[in-house]
């Protein structure tokens, strides 16, 4: 069973083509049809991607490796390097940033073309900041820093000539800002910063790109050539600006339910890379030409509480349920190697190390919930706590462990719900819970930008919580001078976890199984490893009999 909605068009696919079942999957790919030399990367991977559409939000554990693939369709103005662990010119090949940083002039690349061979224009950038903002998806809250920007999101501007961005010519892009922003080019890196082109939005929205590739029509490293059951192609965009540089010929998705597989496939030579690792599948020891490669990712797993009713409603509960959790004993008990516990709320970045800010101290939790009336969780109502059972290993068994050591240090009852995935959307959207678990994940390695995750309109929304006081304390950050940020963000994690509209329990780890074979894999604190970079070496892979 596929895990979540399929595109309309990918499901006639799938009607006429069928899904294998996982012992037959194993055998077919048991032949490699590919040497390293012909430079086709295979990926084998449990998530099916449901859209490609860059202003939609991908779905829970689809995150990273729907990030890799439109890092590798779509190209913003500047890019993350993960070589240099700095913004790089993309699509821009120059920019003017005013000096009180409320403004900035990009100068596109001379002859820039879309995959199908069109000119791309400033006016690409303008169509696409204005559709991100309209359709109100909080992938795009990066985006809000525009002038006007969140009013128009917001539907309070309907004019959106008055967004804070204009076309000045075909190479020439301006962009005008609600606040000052220092930081500039890393926020640009963003996924959110990418063109659209308008006379293909049609296929865009309604998915027919999946049986027809074509009208897919993109402007990054590569294109989409397939589509199918069981695999997603892609091939290098005939048109991308630096062409002679990308050396993979094709790289190959496939798709599996039983990632126990993966180190048949990558052994088989059928595939080269897995997608992320279950704590029980890092056990599986390598073998020949094949490593276990861990990155530390910047996703952070979160409890929000849900304050529209009941004792959730009251903020000394909400803290005093952070500060009885014993975080170092969750995560040994979720896993020892896919995640560590969290002290903060970022994940550990740049010279955010050693910051600890997320407060344990059970006798300061049981004195909160006696003044709100529960002691020794006396007259206490049980939570609800909906989670997916179709999900990852950690997202299983983090109710599973936080709720004992609830009930064991505060005498609080917890109903755990599992439910498949369809109705874990319905109770995120009806609000139908308690507590739920849902994860923070930022693109990109910057303080600011990591805190910005906090408080989108899509994370609110899980604790119904407004944010007002807290976001005006992040745009002080914004606005701060280098050497002011780190202290700026400092008040602004201590104000979130005083209002504690959720509460973070892990950081996140992956896993991945890569062969020997793959070449330009860097150290990259942001674990996307863009596909551009890659290449396969001719180093033949031993496959055991």
């Amino acid at each position: 069973m596929l895990r979540a909605p399929t595109p309309p068009y990918f499901v006639a696919g799938l009607a006429l083509i069928g899904l294998a079942s996982a012992a037959l999957w194993a055998v077919r790919f048991q032949a490699a049809r590919h040497a390293t030399s012909e430079q086709v990367l295979g990926i084998v991977s449990v998530s099916r991607i449901q859209s490609l559409d860059p202003d939609q939000q991908a779905q829970t554990g689809t995150v990273a490796i729907r990030n890799r693939l439109l890092q590798a369709l779509r190209e913003g103005l500047v890019e993350f390097d993960p070589r240099l662990q700095a913004p790089v010119p993309a699509m821009a090949e120059s920019w003017d940033i005013a000096a009180d940083s409320r403004s900035a002039v990009f100068h596109l690349r001379p002859g820039l073309r879309w995959n199908n061979g069109e000119p791309l224009v400033a006016a690409d950038f303008e169509f696409a900041f204005r559709r991100a903002l309209s359709v109100g998806s909080a992938v795009n809250e990066s985006l809000m820093i525009l002038r006007n920007g969140r009013a128009f999101a917001n539907q309070r501007l309907a004019d959106p000539s008055l967004l804070g961005v204009t076309a000045v010519d075909p190479v020439t892009l301006r962009l005008d800002f609600e606040h000052p922003v220092p930081g500039l080019l890393m926020e640009l890196c963003d996924p959110a910063w990418v063109p659209l082109h308008a006379a293909s939005l049609g296929a865009l929205e309604n998915g027919s790109y999946w049986l027809h590739p074509s009208q897919l029509v993109t402007n990054g490293p590569f294109e989409l050539a397939q589509a199918s059951a069981d695999r997603l192609v892609l091939r290098p965009n005939p048109h991308y600006r630096a062409r002679s540089e990308i050396h993979l010929a094709s790289v190959e998705m496939l798709y599996t339910e039983d990632a126990a597989l993966y180190p048949r496939v990558l052994q088989a030579g059928r595939a080269q890379l897995s997608d992320r690792l279950a704590s029980g599948d890092v056990a599986i020891a390598p073998r020949t030409g094949i490593e276990l490669w861990r990155d530390p990712t910047l996703a952070t797993g979160w409890v929000h509480f849900n304050l529209r009713q009941g004792p959730l409603a009251d903020r000394r509960v909400r803290q005093a349920l952070s500060l009885a959790l014993d975080r170092s004993r969750l995560a040994s008990e979720v896993s020892t190697v896919n995640v560590r516990a969290a002290r903060a709320c970022l994940p550990p970045v740049n010279d955010w190390d050693d910051v600890r800010t997320v407060r344990e101290d059970l006798s300061e939790a049981k004195r909160l919930l006696g003044e709100a009336g529960y002691p020794d969780g006396r007259g206490f109502p049980v939570l609800t706590w909906p989670y997916r059972n179709t999900g990852t290993d950690a997202s299983v068994r983090l109710p599973e462990v936080c709720s004992a050591q609830w009930r064991d240090r505060l005498g609080l009852q917890i109903y755990l719900l599992p439910v498949d995935e369809d109705e874990f959307q319905h109770r995120l959207t009806t609000h139908g819970y308690d507590v739920v678990l849902a994860p923070v994940v930022s693109p990109l390695p910057d303080l600011t930008h990591l805190a910005s995750q906090l408080i989108t309109a899509r994370v609110r929304a899980y604790s119904g919580w407004d944010g007002a006081g807290v976001a005006r304390l992040l745009e002080k950050a914004r606005e701060a001078r280098r050497d002011q940020v780190h202290d700026r963000i400092l008040a602004f994690e201590n104000a979130y976890l005083d209002e504690m509209p959720a509460t973070p329990l892990i950081f996140y780890n992956r896993h991945t199984l890569k062969s020997l074979s793959v070449g330009g894999w860097y150290v990259d604190s942001t674990g996307q490893h863009p596909l551009k970079y890659l290449s396969l070496t001719e180093a033949p892979l031993a496959v055991d009999d």
